[in-house]
């Protein structure tokens, strides 16, 4: 008889433990939860940030790409027209 009455307290003390460490478990999983909302908030605010300063670059970086190419499109068109006059005052040169 005494054997069964521990082996009840015992089952009552293990059961009140599942329970109290399962409660504690949901408030961790809740804490959690909320520190899992606050860094994804933190994410999406440096995410603003990135964007804001990334599409300025973008739009000065498109403007200084454009300048480059008209560069060297110009520089192409001054060689061509360049070539050409040798061309012309050659030909003048041999008659």
């Amino acid at each position: 008889m005494d054997i069964q009455f521990v082996f009840v307290i015992l089952i009552a003390l293990l059961t009140g433990s599942a329970v109290v460490v399962s409660v504690y478990v949901i408030f961790v999983l809740k804490d959690f939860r909320g520190t899992i909302g606050k860094a994804n908030d933190i994410l999406d605010d440096a995410q603003k940030v990135t964007s804001s300063i990334k599409n300025p670059i973008v739009s000065v970086m498109s403007i200084a790409d454009g300048l480059v190419r008209g560069i060297k499109t110009a520089r192409g068109i001054s060689s061509i027209v360049g070539a050409w006059d040798k061309d012309d005052s050659t030909k003048e040169r041999r008659k």
